[in-house]
């Protein structure tokens, strides 16, 4: 009787594969229909299995999406930026005027892209930074290209 119910599954794999247009299905070395590697497989209903196909990957999964410059978490990366860019440039007259440009891309934390209009000494000039807002909500490596 196992060996019976176990045809039955091969052959539901098969007629499911044929019926999705045999993406979901493979045939092994042996010639015996079982799932394709990217297929799950999940029981249903009257002792039935189910193919479920992958899900389609996110495109925006892992890319830079506009934000608004008032955002409070954009404005916190940009003071921490200016911040860096004062210990490391060594003035203390540098101030942010405004963010220009906003980014975040969701990462383990947050990166954020920005373009910053900084005063300082020298004048006011536009700074592009990157800031990286961990999961802790810390504020780590300002970059400026």
């Amino acid at each position: 009787m196992a060996g019976t119910w176990w045809l039955a599954c091969v052959l539901g794999f098969w007629m499911l594969g044929c019926a999705a247009g045999g993406g979901a299905v493979r045939s092994d070395a042996s010639g015996e229909a079982a799932p394709a590697a990217d297929a799950q497989v999940a029981p249903s209903g009257g002792g039935q299995i189910e193919v479920i196909p992958p899900e389609e990957p996110d495109p925006l999964a892992a890319t830079y999406q506009e934000r608004a410059t008032s955002d409070g978490d954009v404005r916190r990366a940009a003071l921490f930026a200016v911040s860096v860019l004062r210990a490391r440039s060594g003035d203390e007259t540098t101030k942010l005027v405004g963010v220009r440009e906003a980014r975040s891309q969701v990462v383990a934390g947050t990166n954020y892209a920005l373009v910053l209009a900084v005063t300082s000494a020298a004048g006011e000039r536009l700074v592009a930074v990157t800031v990286h807002k961990r999961l802790d909500g810390s504020y780590a490596s300002a970059r400026s290209d």
